[in-house]
């Protein structure tokens, strides 16, 4: 099955004008396609709840209890995308509360999914060993040691909480709450903060008031806007503090721009989005040398992204010569000589004649003919000489643009 929910909305007020079929979640593509299905029955509010459901299909069983609601568009998929990262375990805990605790609405649903992982849910009693045990890590939090978990007799556990009368039975097996209590961090407005897909990069937007929310990038303009609308921010009145680029963990790089810089990077996001992880990794390795402080200056790095070859993992002279022995293809790689390779010298050999250098991701070589090579060569300079220097090397004759001071970019992290 290619979707998680299958939903078939109507316009709450005016059904005769027909439904729409949308399947959840959504992805970036697809989230204006949707938007405009429902738009052409006169529905689909960023907030409001002005669609009805007059279908629904999923592996989750209990949602069926949404049949004949009022729900929202955004909520649907923001529901579907939280269930999309549930395991077959969380699953049945999800199904098992909500079922316990009388779920019946699409805002008591969302909430349900970050309170479930709380209950113990026993289904099969010919496996009350592993429940157990699973009991065990749910008390303590999701987690806990290996050998802390193997030291638990899980059968006992399961025929203790089995004895203890708390149990409630569900259609989904016997639910134990531990305790747990219903919370509501989704108020009907704004989402809490969740990733579903990878992102390429994290913003945080802060109004004049101090008050913040969290976007992710690449996204679509309309998107973007609906975001802004449920987090109750004002397009007009927005003075971004700062934009954590999340490219990776790492050092920070400051950056200044416009509100319209926003979208420049977003470009920026979508063509990082689409190259495959290996070009991505060069990309970011590239990014942590250059240090680009603007949209352009990033997408010169992009457009000539196959100048460089990345050793992943590579972090001295010594793992560089193992890279290239045992991983590069370039020689066969013989195990019963491991102890005669001098990986320590041959390493120190490549990086004293190639134009690279060591970064976060691995080593960065850059090919002798680019445009890039000279800007290798200079001593890890700070991010005022980078910005000098990036163009003469490059000698495109680009000169980047001044920068508004209206909004901080803050936090590249390559």
């Amino acid at each position: 099955m290619s979707y998680l929910i299958k939903a078939f909305l109507r316009n709450a007020q005016q059904p005769e004008k027909g439904s729409a079929e949308i399947m959840f979640p959504l992805s970036r593509q697809q989230y204006d396609i949707a938007v405009g299905l429902l738009k052409d029955l006169n529905a689909g509010d960023a907030i409001a709840q002005d669609c009805m459901v007059e279908d629904i299909d999923s592996d989750y069983n209990i949602l069926g209890c949404l049949k004949g609601q009022r729900v929202n568009l955004d909520e649907l998929d923001y529901l579907a995308k939280r269930l999309d990262s549930f395991d077959v375990y969380e699953a049945q805990q999800f199904q098992a509360a909500c079922h316990a605790f009388g779920c019946e609405d699409i805002r008591s649903l969302i909430n349900m999914t970050f309170c479930s992982q709380n209950v113990t849910v026993i289904s099969d009693f010919s496996k009350l060993e592993e429940a157990g045990k699973q009991h065990y890590l749910t008390i303590h939090g999701g987690s806990a040691p290996v050998d802390e978990i193997n030291a638990q007799n899980g059968r006992t556990l399961s025929e203790r909480l089995l004895q203890s009368g708390e149990g409630k039975l569900t259609p989904y097996g016997v639910l134990f709450r531990n305790g747990m209590r219903m919370e509501e961090p989704y108020n009907g407005h704004a989402f809490p903060g969740f990733l579903w897909d990878r992102p390429v990069a994290e913003v945080e937007l802060t109004q004049r008031e101090g008050e913040s929310v969290t976007v992710f990038l690449p996204t679509t303009r309309l998107a973007f806007s609906r975001f802004c609308e449920r987090s109750g921010i004002s397009l007009e009145g927005l003075e971004p503090d700062s934009l954590s680029w999340g490219l990776r963990k790492g050092d920070e790089l400051d950056l200044i721009g416009s509100l319209a810089d926003l979208w420049d990077w977003n470009e920026i996001c979508e063509r990082l989005d689409d190259l495959s992880d290996a070009e991505r990794q060069r990309c970011f390795a590239a990014f942590e040398v250059m240090a680009p402080d603007s949209p352009e200056q990033a997408e010169l790095l992009i457009n000539n992204i196959h100048d460089f070859t990345l050793c992943p993992g590579v972090k001295d002279a010594e793992g560089l010569g193992r890279y290239m022995i045992q991983k590069s293809g370039r020689y066969e790689y013989d195990p019963a000589l491991e102890l005669y390779y001098n990986y320590e010298a041959l390493g120190e050999f490549l990086m004293l004649h190639q134009i690279g250098q060591i970064t976060r991701l691995g080593y960065l070589q850059c090919a002798e003919e680019s445009g890039f090579a000279e800007f290798f060569t200079l001593n890890t300079p700070e991010q005022g000489q980078a910005q000098e220097q990036l163009n003469p090397c490059l000698g495109l004759g680009y000169r980047p643009a001044p920068m508004s001071q209206d909004m901080k970019i803050g936090g590249m992290t390559l």
